[in-house]
């Protein structure tokens, strides 16, 4: 987590995870040395979030940035919160326990979560003391700052206590800073996903955004990285490639190249759950032709939960029609 006083989002252009049965490995083996060429469009203002699986070659799920707010971890030992970083969401630990007491955000020192998807490292982070399989809330009173529309427009302020999660079932309370639409959910856990998803729109409702977490390896979208400035850390918006830990691990290559990528070199790899391994930066802006050059020789190599591994790399950002926000990448089965 990194901590900056008071600052401002830049948005510098939103360029911006049991046992497999044993005819699904055959099945996927039989496509191993075909090279994919296959593209997602994120739409110019890259409003939307892609789930992407590879095996299938499909999108799997897809959904509009701004759709959700908050996410709550799942698993069985789970108790995190997450922001919505497509958004830019921020969130300040008040330091008080009296809901009614807070009315802005004045001295405001922001957090955001971390960009490795860390879930150690979220923004909210230590919210309550665990009793056995329940989390006791310590009642702190936190400050949202909603982050950003793909429009640029700022989405405004909440506040929240998490009162805490028994029986598999978390309980929040939201409010304006003033009071006003005020309300309490309850938000129950499901194994078969990572996280499950709060939109604080029509006194909160729970949205469907991440598919099942068997049934997707990556989601194109933009999120929050932190950038540094002469040692301070700045929150800016890139629109990039993240992984689904609960399904895939990833290696940055720097050696082999693409065409030399085989499942002999894969094996000999270190992989990681980070979830911004792939990232944004196989591209980068260019001032002088206002456009984004890509770098294909930024090569991956991603390996499943069944020992499978693919190599990946990203050849374009632009449509037929030279919009951008269209990813287009090439992978292959090893």
């Amino acid at each position: 987590m990194k901590y900056i006083k008071s600052i401002t989002l830049l948005f510098i252009s939103f360029f911006i995870f049991s046992c497999e049965k044993e005819e699904q490995p055959i099945e996927r083996q039989k496509k191993t040395g075909e090279q994919i060429t296959a593209s997602v469009f994120l739409d110019s203002d890259y409003k939307y979030q892609i789930f992407y699986d590879l095996e299938s070659n499909k999108e799997v799920a897809k959904n509009i940035t701004t759709e959700w707010d908050i996410g709550f971890e799942c698993g069985d030992e789970g108790y995190h919160i997450k922001l919505n970083a497509s958004k830019g969401m921020q969130v300040w630990c008040s330091g008080e326990t009296s809901f009614s007491a807070v009315e802005s955000y004045s001295g405001a020192e922001w957090t955001w979560d971390n960009p490795n998807g860390s879930i150690d490292s979220t923004a909210i982070g230590e919210w309550g003391q665990k009793n056995g399989e329940d989390i006791i809330s310590n009642n702190q009173v936190f400050v949202l700052d909603m982050g950003y529309n793909s429009e640029g427009y700022s989405q405004g302020y909440k506040k929240m206590k998490i009162l805490g999660l028994s029986d598999n079932r978390y309980q929040v309370k939201i409010a304006d800073l003033s009071g006003e639409n005020e309300f309490t959910k309850f938000i129950s856990k499901d194994n078969d996903y990572n996280f499950v998803f709060l939109s604080f729109e029509n006194q909160g409702a729970i949205v469907s955004i991440e598919p099942p977490k068997d049934d997707w390896d990556l989601v194109f979208t933009k999120y929050t990285h932190t950038f540094q400035s002469e040692g301070v850390p700045i929150p800016y918006g890139v629109t990039g490639i993240l992984l689904n830990p609960s399904r895939i691990s990833v290696h940055r290559d720097t050696i082999f190249g693409f065409e030399n990528i085989n499942r002999d070199a894969a094996q000999t790899l270190e992989y990681s759950f980070n979830h911004n391994v792939i990232g944004y930066d196989w591209k980068t802006y260019d001032y002088e032709s206002g456009s984004y050059i890509i770098h294909p020789e930024k090569n991956f190599v991603i390996k499943d939960k069944s020992g499978f591994y693919y190599k990946f790399h990203v050849i374009d950002f632009y449509n037929d029609s030279g919009q951008k926000g269209n990813i287009k990448f090439e992978f292959m089965l090893l």
